[in-house]
């Protein structure tokens, strides 16, 4: 208990913020209480049907309820830039497990500090080292954690030649005391020691945090791991920021032949819209099958572009459903683990009145910059002005991806309200014409390049027909089977769909090596050879 105040008192000298776990038990209790009765800022996640039984008591600072603790780890996830796990029972090991986890999935790579006092967390330690050794995690997961002290030293220190260290891990670091001065050993498989005297270090704590602060003194980087040296929460963007985007790609979603998502597809395809200039991708959208995944799916594929991309492109995550609770569970989930902006389709399937409409989108814009997506030919219903109007009140209103048409896009822009055009064979005239602010573009999967011009470059209608037979063969049969067609005849994606999606017929895949041709080869991505791929290379999966 009296480590976890010293944390809570330290963290208020650092001036760090802190977030945590809820409530007010246990070791965790003891350090909120400290911060918050000391003036700092403090933010506790506990799941709601917790923090309406109050068992685990009274929440320091600001509450942040949530539907359940996986997802408590999510949004703490977002909102800090470290973890200090600090020792506890069953509740704090599914945290910390739940962490490493993350860490395998591509979702975090922050840094997670362990409070090893009295070695509580001996055995750990050398459980994941072990891990390692045999194959089960990666070492680029094991530089993630970092502990304060790992062995315990005797009240004497051995000289080199007496020390022994045959079982002690490479790169360990130990923190001891010796006549009445403090230091770190660093002890490696070579029985080397490394001693930096640092009289500063007078506990486990102090070394802790000093690792997360990188201080200049000494470097205690474990190989090429960085450790952020504050855990301020991060600001968030504005709408203001998503109103400035002139092209974004609604990113396909590539395959493995289990169905499973093919992450490394997927970055190569992210880092092409990137380095083609593109400002922002639509996460897990129509054109990236969201209507076929999982929540689960859905919200880690928005964390894995986020921490991969999320610095170099702006991460629109698609979290709209037809049930106004789905749709703010998945946008709470979305904007935890730190996508830029959300989107939101109107009900569909079931539809609503204008007025039920207009409190769809009150219950999801308070949790951050939205664009509403129209879409009347797959929703069957049509979201008229009156509600966007209403709803533009919000701060968090960006802006509306139409499909309806150009008079639509000026009604809005006439009026003060970004649009993007949602229409391919349009977007040209819209942006030029209309006053649209850019495009939400399925062809930019195929030509980022020529769709930022289309789009930057001034009125060209020239190369807007150029592109209009591109884009009637990615839309003759409906978003995405064209798209997925295109993407596996150009070899940047494996020739697999899911169900109930599958591949144009041979006729069209032949037309489409034309239009490759006709449009050139180089400006499309990879400059990879289009083929017109036989039925027996594609793979159909229903059960993934």
């Amino acid at each position: 208990m009296a480590t976890a105040v010293a944390l809570g008192r330290e963290l208020i000298r650092r001036k760090i913020k802190l977030a945590y776990g809820g409530g007010s038990v246990g070791l965790q209790r003891a350090v909120a209480s400290t911060v918050f009765t000391n003036g700092g800022l403090v933010r506790g996640f506990i799941p709601g049907y917790i923090a309406t039984r109050g068992v685990y008591g009274p929440t320091y600072g600001v509450e942040h309820t949530v539907s359940s603790n996986y997802y408590k780890y999510f949004e703490m996830n977002h909102a800090v830039e470290a973890f200090i796990i600090l020792p506890g029972g069953v509740d704090t090991m599914e945290g910390l497990f739940t962490l490493i986890s993350w860490a395998s999935e591509g979702l975090h790579n922050r840094p997670i500090g362990l409070l090893n006092i009295d070695g509580y967390f001996n055995n750990l330690i050398k459980f994941l080292d072990e891990a390692v050794r045999q194959n089960f995690m990666a070492s680029s997961q094991r530089k993630l954690f970092i502990s304060s002290f790992f062995v315990d030293v005797s009240d004497s220190l051995p000289s080199e030649n007496d020390f022994i260290c045959g079982d002690v891990l490479e790169r360990c670091h130990v923190l001891a005391e010796f006549q009445g001065v403090t230091f770190i050993i660093k002890l490696t498989y070579a029985k080397k020691i490394e001693v930096v005297y640092w009289e500063e270090y007078v506990n486990p704590l102090l070394c802790l945090l000093s690792i997360f602060a990188n201080q200049p003194k000494y470097n205690f980087m474990f190989g090429d791991s960085e450790f952020v040296p504050n855990l301020s929460c991060p600001d968030r963007t504005y709408a203001e920021d998503i109103k400035a985007l002139r092209l974004v790609t609604a990113i396909k979603t590539p395959y493995l032949p289990d169905g499973r998502f093919d992450l490394e597809a997927y970055d190569a395809l992210v880092n092409m819209q990137i380095e083609s200039g593109v400002e922002g991708v639509i996460v897990g959208g129509t054109t990236g099958e969201g209507q076929l995944m999982s929540w689960d799916e859905h919200i880690m594929l928005i964390g894995h572009t986020v921490n991969c991309f999320g610095g170099s492109i702006k991460v629109i995550g698609n979290t709209g459903s037809n049930s106004t609770r789905e749709a703010i569970h998945a946008t709470e989930q979305g904007f935890a683990v730190g996508m830029h902006a959300a989107l939101h389709i109107n009900p569909y399937y079931g539809k609503t009145s204008l007025e039920g409409m207009v409190s769809h989108f009150n219950g999801v814009l308070p949790m951050g910059p939205t664009i509403i997506y129209n879409v009347p030919s797959r929703t069957g219903q049509d979201i008229p002005p009156s509600v966007i109007h209403k709803v533009a009140k919000s701060p968090n209103l960006a802006g509306v991806k139409e499909c309806v048409g150009n008079d639509r896009v000026e009604q809005y822009t006439s009026s003060g309200i970004a649009v993007w055009s949602g229409k391919d064979d349009e977007c040209h005239d819209a942006r030029w014409g209309h006053g649209a602010t850019g495009v939400i573009s399925v062809a930019s999967n195929l030509v980022p390049g020529l769709m930022r011009q289309l789009m930057f470059g001034g009125k060209n209608p020239t190369l807007n027909a150029k592109l209009l037979p591109l884009i009637k063969w990615l839309f003759e049969q409906p978003n995405p089977i064209g798209l997925n067609t295109a993407m596996a005849q150009l070899g940047v994606a494996r020739p697999i769909f899911r169900l109930p999606y599958v591949p144009l017929p041979k006729a069209k895949r032949e037309e489409f090596v034309k239009i490759v041709t006709d449009i050139g080869q180089e400006n499309f991505i990879e400059e990879k050879d289009v083929q017109a791929l036989d039925d027996d290379d594609f793979v159909l999966v229903g059960r993934y």
